[in-house]
């Protein structure tokens, strides 16, 4: 599962830094733009969707201590930045991008800030908590 989970954190933070570099830029490709908005939801949801459906479960049903708090505290998190990134998406057409440039910047930035603090708030649970269940795992 680490492994998975891994490729996950890594295909995210690629997506992370190709937006990144989309909005380095002195104005706006939207068409590179929107591809690299679809590519980073849908590497978010894979790993949204690993973590809910085997990761979150397998660490449940291991009883490790500790952990099923912070699993059910990820859990919230999860939803309430869902909500978030589709209002950021809802309000940032393509035109409105193109209108304002440096606003959608800002927000972008702060978007891809929230990502990384989620990531090292998951990794932080998570990894410990896969070794102590891989650990368990072996003969």
């Amino acid at each position: 599962m680490i492994e998975t989970l891994d490729g996950h954190y890594v295909e995210l933070q690629s997506k992370i830094d190709a937006m990144r570099a989309l909005c380095r830029a002195g104005v706006p490709d939207c068409a590179r733009l929107a591809h690299a908005r679809h590519q980073l939801m849908a590497i978010s949801m894979r790993r949204s969707t690993y973590l809910k459906d085997v990761v979150f479960p397998a660490l449940g049903a291991a009883d490790l201590p500790g952990v099923a708090a912070g699993i059910a505290a990820l859990d919230r998190d999860l939803a309430e930045k869902r909500v978030a990134v589709s209002g950021h998406i809802a309000a940032w057409s393509l035109d409105r991008i193109a209108a304002d440039w440096a606003g959608y910047r800002a927000a972008s930035a702060r978007v891809a800030a929230g990502i990384a603090d989620r990531v090292r708030r998951e990794q932080a649970l998570l990894y410990p908590a896969l070794t102590a269940l891989s650990l368990r795992q072996r003969p």
